[in-house]
């Protein structure tokens, strides 16, 4: 996959968990913050974005409907689910409708999400 981005969005609206993976990728590019989908979508507009990592169930848009409207407004951000739900919908919404390139389950392992997200930043362009 081509990231023309060089930024990272990370978006969760637990603010523990949103430190987390702050955490995790700190480091690796610029990082942008969002408490809600709405939110992303405004960075996503004014922004050059590379990796989304957002988790799924959040209030408003849900991470699948960050993901699909996320791809008309950065189609060359790599796009990761996060979520705690193993349900095969949302498996299938993620890859069908929001073109997520990986699909973690919470919880995660840190340095899983770390190696994806700096192979994806190092891919070429």
């Amino acid at each position: 996959m081509q990231v023309r981005g060089s930024e990272i969005l990370v978006v969760d609206d637990e603010p523990d968990n949103l430190e987390l993976i702050v955490r995790t990728l700190r480091g690796l590019a610029p990082l942008l913050t969002a408490t809600s989908g709405a939110a992303a979508l405004e960075l996503l507009r004014h922004r050059e974005i590379g990796v989304i990592v957002t988790d799924h169930a959040m209030p408003g848009l849900t991470g699948v409907e960050l993901l699909e409207r996320a791809t008309r407004l950065a189609p060359t951000a790599a796009r990761i689910l996060v979520t705690a739900y193993g349900d095969a919908d949302v498996l299938t919404d993620a890859i069908n409708r929001g073109h997520a390139t990986h699909v973690l389950a919470k919880p995660f392992e840190p340095r899983e999400l770390r190696a994806i997200v700096a192979r994806l930043l190092a891919a070429p362009a």
